[in-house]
C-alpha cells in the first residue's frame, strides 16, 4: 500500500510516545503519576450511571442537533425566572432573492402559501403538527409542499433558495441579522407554543425521572402532578 505524503508526514500522538516509558517505569517498580489532560477526578453522578444502567432502547439514535424542544423550553423557563426571557416562535423565512424571483414569475407578491414551494418538517414532527393546526384553523391551503426531515436541513434549503421554510426564530437569529434570510409577514400570527411533560403514573419511575420531576417542580411555577 502506498501512503500519501500527507499521511506519511503525520506524527505520533505524544501520549503514545510516552506510554512505553511509563509502562517500563511501572515494570521497574517505580511510581508513575498520570497527568492526563481532561481526566475526570470527581465522582460521576449516580443519576447519570443509573440512567445508563436502566436504558433499554435497542438503538441510541441521534437527537436534533439544535436541541430537543422540551429541553429548550425548560432552559428558557429557567432563564426567564432570572430576568432573561427566551421565547420559542415559529416563523416563515426565505432568501430575498427567492421572493423577488417568485414575485416576477407569478405576479403575486404576498401569496406564498399558494405560489411558493413551502418547506415543512415531516408529519410525525411536533412542530409540523402545530403548523398544520395553524393552517387548518385559518383555512390556509398550500399548493407546493416539500417535507424535510430535520430543522437543520430546512434552514440550509431556505438559505440556498429552494423555497419558503417554517423554522424556529431562535435558531436563525444570525441569518436574520446578516440578511441571509428574511422573515415573511403572515396574515395571522403564529401563537407561541406551550410545551408540557407527561409520564405514566402506574410505572415505577427511574431515579433520573424522579430527580427531573423534582428539579422541574422546584424551578418553575407549573408543577408536574399525577392525574
Amino acid at each position: 500500500m502506498k501512503l500519501s505524503a500527507r499521511v506519511q508526514a503525520l506524527t505520533s500522538s505524544p501520549i503514545r510516545k510516552l506510554s512505553p516509558y511509563a509502562d517500563a517505569a511501572k515494570a521497574a517498580g517505580k511510581k508513575v503519576y498520570h497527568l492526563n489532560i481532561g481526566q475526570p477526578d470527581i465522582k460521576t453522578p449516580d443519576q447519570f450511571m443509573n440512567s445508563i444502567r436502566q436504558y433499554e432502547a435497542p438503538v441510541i439514535a441521534y437527537s436534533n442537533s439544535k436541541g430537543e424542544m422540551f429541553l429548550l423550553k425548560a432552559i428558557q423557563k429557567y432563564y426567564a425566572e432570572k430576568g432573561m426571557n427566551y421565547e420559542i416562535e415559529d416563523i416563515f423565512v426565505s432568501t430575498k432573492t427567492y421572493l423577488e424571483n417568485l414575485s416576477m414569475r407569478t405576479g403575486r407578491k404576498n401569496d406564498i402559501f399558494h405560489t411558493a414551494t413551502l418547506m415543512l418538517l415531516d408529519k410525525e414532527n411536533m412542530t409540523r403538527q402545530y403548523i398544520d393546526d395553524y393552517l387548518a384553523v385559518h383555512h390556509i391551503e398550500t399548493n407546493n409542499l416539500l417535507e424535510i426531515s430535520t430543522m437543520d436541513l430546512l434552514i440550509e434549503f431556505a438559505k440556498i433558495g429552494l423555497g419558503v421554510a417554517c423554522v424556529i426564530r431562535q435558531f436563525i437569529e444570525k441569518e436574520l441579522q446578516e440578511g441571509a434570510l428574511v422573515e415573511i409577514p403572515l396574515p395571522f400570527p403564529i401563537h407561541k407554543r406551550n410545551i408540557g411533560f407527561a409520564y405514566l403514573d402506574n410505572l415505577q419511575q427511574t431515579t433520573a425521572v424522579r430527580d427531573f420531576i423534582n428539579f422541574y417542580n422546584s424551578k418553575t411555577e407549573y408543577s408536574l402532578k399525577k392525574n
